[in-house]
Parts: structure tokens; sequence; C-alpha cells
């Protein structure tokens, strides 16, 4: 058994599982530091996720989301102009309005400012989050949600980034 531990709180543990291949693992989080939960069984409050996409949310990664259990309460943040469509998605979907709404906008503020893909109002937004979920870190959003650190010190931010290194 592995005990994860930042900063003396323990987080959670990895047991290998009963599967042929040894390298299968099972994440359970038994204790999450503040009034969250004591312990696996009792939940005192949810933890609330914030998924930031810009104008990207897409229903395939969505889905990932709303199986996350019922320990957590998850929101995804968008643009009012989505590119993909969002009919299917069952998340509480916040739309801001963002920079890469229309042509000119995206233009002006990608170009004078180096604002890719700004969303307006959210690190308000983000102020009530336990953590937030950025995609990719050359979006604006991104460090829009560390800057909303400013507000919520709490806040804990998360970036993935995807890269296909096939060809190169």
């Amino acid at each position: 058994k592995i005990i994860f531990r930042a900063r003396g709180i323990i987080f959670g543990k990895i047991e290998r599982s009963s599967a042929p291949p040894a390298t299968s693992f099972i994440l359970n989080i038994n204790k999450i530091s503040g009034n969250y939960m004591e312990d696996a069984g009792a939940n005192t409050k949810k933890i609330k996720v914030a998924i930031v996409r810009g104008d990207n949310l897409q229903e395939q990664e969505a889905k990932l989301w709303e199986n996350l259990g019922q320990k957590f309460e998850v929101e995804a943040f968008c643009g009012t102009k989505n590119v993909f469509s969002l009919d299917n998605i069952d998340l509480k979907i916040n739309r801001l309005p963002a920079s890469s709404d229309n042509f000119f906008t995206k233009n002006f503020f990608k170009y004078f400012f180096g604002q890719y893909k700004r969303m307006f109002g959210l690190e308000k937004k983000l102020a009530s989050f336990d953590i937030a979920h950025g995609g990719e870190a050359y979006n604006y959003y991104t460090l829009q949600c560390i800057r909303a650190k400013k507000l919520n010190q709490k806040l804990k931010v998360v970036v993935s980034a995807v890269d296909n290194a096939f060809g190169r």
C-alpha cells in the first residue's frame, strides 16, 4: 500500500489489484483535508470541481466527469458559442462570454493582448470551487484559473496537456 502525502495531508492510497497485470492499480481516496470527508463512508461536504474548457467542451470528455461519484459536484465552464454540441452532457454547464465568441474580439484580444480564449468573469465564478481543471497551458482561461486563487486561497488548479508525438 502506498499513501500519498503532501504537506502532512493524507490524500489517498493506491492498492495493487488482484488482476493479472502487475501494473494495474486502484486508487482509493480515504481522507481529504478540510471538512470534506472524514472517512470513505461519511461525506459532510461535496468537493466542487470546475471543468474549464473555453469553447472546446466536448461530450466525450464530459462523460468521464459525469461518472466521478457522489463525493464530487462537477460543473463545466465554456464560452457562449461552444464549437461542439452540448445536448447530451448531464453536467451543469455555465456559459460565459469569451473572446473567441466572434471573429473581431478573438483576434483583438489574441493579437493586441496575447489573451487567447479569455473567458470574461471566470475568476469570480471560480471563487466558490475547490478544484479547477483547465485544458492546455497555452489558453488564457488556464491563467485565469490560477488568478482565481487570489479570490479563493484553497482553490487547487490542475491543467491537462495532451500531446501526440506520432510522426515527430
